[in-house]
Formats: C-alpha cells, structure tokens, sequence
C-alpha cells in the first residue's frame, strides 16, 4: 500500500512540473499537427494562411487562403493582424515552413492548426485547389 502512494505521489509530482515548465517557456498559444481531412473540416470564420512563395500561390491554393509568404521580412507584422480570438489554419508545400510558421504564430498568442505533409498531402487527397484572383 505504502509502494502504491509513493508511485502515485511521484507521478503526480512529474506531472506538476512538467506543466510548470511549459508556462514557464512563455508559450501563449497552441500548435496542432492535423490531417488533410481535419484540416479540411476547419470552421467557418477560421482564418486561413498560405506560408509559400508567390511563385508557389500562383499554381493553386486552398480556397479562401491569404498569402503570408514566410520568408518576408514582415512575416511577423503580417500575422499580427490577424485575430488571435480565430483559430488560424496554415499549410505551404510539404509542412516544413508551415511548422515553422505555426510555431512562430503560437509564441504570439495564436491556436494554430498545421496541415500535416502540406499542399503534396492536399492534392493527394484529392482536395479542391483554386487559382488564386
């Protein structure tokens, strides 16, 4: 009996400092990985932002996607105007500058769900893409 609280109480003494050291790194928003299908399920008022280059924007995009090419140098400014109380849905080709993104987009107080794989994963869906206007 005695073994048995002593686990538990260790356990819940990770758990406490485990969640005091996220609050600590100042992380105010949240970052989630989603699947095409999750993605594609994002709710109606949800913000929705294209990380890649123009280049890349003008061969076909997710409907109703703004562009916020992530190698600007006023990426951050750029994403400051967006509303932090609206989950914000972010891709680019393959999902490695949207994670960046979305990381950077987190630290300043967004929710922000990542399209898992990108566009690549998109289209291999078989998800709709528009040109752009």
């Amino acid at each position: 009996m005695r073994y048995l609280f002593m686990s538990a109480l260790f356990a819940f003494g990770l758990v406490s400092c485990s969640n005091g050291q996220q609050k600590a790194k100042g992380s105010t928003g949240e970052h989630h990985i989603v699947s095409a299908d999750e993605f594609a399920k994002r709710p109606e008022g949800s913000q929705l932002v294209d990380v890649r280059t123009p280049g890349e924007w003008r061969n076909g995009i997710i409907e109703g996607a703004l562009l916020y090419d992530i190698s600007d140098t006023d990426f951050e400014k750029r994403v400051a105007t967006l509303d932090k109380a609206k989950p914000v849905y972010v891709y680019c080709a393959v999902g490695g500058r949207s994670g960046r993104a979305a990381e950077t987009m987190k630290n300043m107080g967004y929710t922000v769900y990542d399209l898992k794989g990108g566009m690549g994963a998109w289209s291999s869906k078989g998800m709709p893409t528009v040109r752009p206007k």
